[in-house]
């Protein structure tokens, strides 16, 4: 599978005596990260795996971006909000649903458990969770997706149903992959800083690599904000005719 294959990659990598690696949304688990530590070799993870490993790693405040993006959903008028979060990255995820819920507490809004869905993170699973919570009565007047891939899903599922994106069901996505601004209606979403991410992690990591021969502790953590992409799949008035 895809994890036994990163695997093989990285001993190829130390086999070839590397200075370093940089893990970007690694399929690893904890055990696997700390082994390849153990072995010596600097490692920087950009993005969180499946364990809740230690550092050093460079990753995006999940809970704050998610819970931005229920507000925004609050704000525009909706109240029954529902969130569809795929099963991996189980660390990201769990605390997207954090936001989520923070949101709707601060907001005097019950959670309610029918409202949050799993889902493969695919297409298909969007579709069949998005297709579940319309079918609920009453359903959600928004959905919020812990990916751009879901909400494509769940766009079709809402079309698919007679409904129409944002006037029946709003939708907000997570990432902005590059089709998210392709879609019809254009999806609200919530915009990573990759490049930052990137450029980040290959400096943490000559961090790592100097530190060895000088001794110095290096940042474990970095943190970065996200930022929401508004357009018209949300339903805010104020961007129902955004051109971009």
């Amino acid at each position: 599978g895809e994890v036994d294959k990163e695997k093989q990659y990285i001993r190829t990598l130390i086999d070839r005596m590397i200075d370093g690696i940089v893990l970007v949304s690694s399929l690893l688990e904890d055990d696997d990260v700390q082994d390849i530590k153990r072995q010596g070799t600097p490692l920087v993870l950009v993005g969180e795996n499946r364990g809740n490993s230690s550092g050093p790693i460079v990753r995006i405040d999940c809970k704050d971006a998610s819970f931005k993006a229920v507000v925004h959903l609050i704000e525009s008028g909706h109240r029954e909000i529902a969130m569809i979060f795929g099963s991996m990255p189980a660390i990201e995820n769990q605390r997207k649903i954090e936001g989520y819920m923070e949101a709707l507490r601060n907001a005097k809004i019950p959670v309610k458990p029918e409202y949050v869905l799993e889902a493969e993170n695919n297409i298909e699973g969007g579709y069949v969770a998005t297709r579940r919570l319309i079918a609920l009565d009453p359903g959600p007047q928004a959905i919020f997706c812990s990916s751009d891939i879901l909400a494509f899903g769940a766009l079709d599922a809402i079309r698919d149903s007679d409904r129409s994106v944002p006037e029946d069901v709003a939708v907000m996505g997570f990432d902005n992959v590059r089709m998210s601004s392709l879609m019809v209606p254009k999806l609200s979403t919530v915009s990573k800083p990759l490049h930052r991410m990137g450029l980040s992690g290959a400096r943490l990591l000559l961090d790592v690599i100097e530190s060895r021969d000088s001794g110095e502790a290096v940042m474990e953590e970095l943190v970065l904000q996200s930022k929401l992409k508004i357009r018209k799949s949300c339903g805010h008035k104020e961007r129902i005719n955004e051109i971009f």
